[in-house]
């Protein structure tokens, strides 16, 4: 159940777009930097068609805005 609606009748750009993952222990070796975790947490919510240049300046400047550049 998400939302008081069975999961199996929801689309999967909507479950992508509402459901996570947070780990309680994480690997020695995480492939991935912040950005790119960034990067793949707004997939679900693009477009087909959307202009990844405008996400990835949208991604830096909220990296600099925390200082994680």
């Amino acid at each position: 159940m998400l939302n008081q609606v069975d999961i199996h009748t929801l689309s999967a750009k909507y479950v992508a777009q509402h459901v996570a993952v947070v780990l309680q222990e994480m690997p020695a070796e995480f492939g991935f930097t912040v950005k790119e975790v960034i990067a793949m947490a707004i997939t679900p919510h693009q477009g087909l068609f959307s202009n990844a240049t405008t996400y990835q300046h949208r991604i830096d400047d909220a990296l600099l805005e925390v200082n994680l550049t």
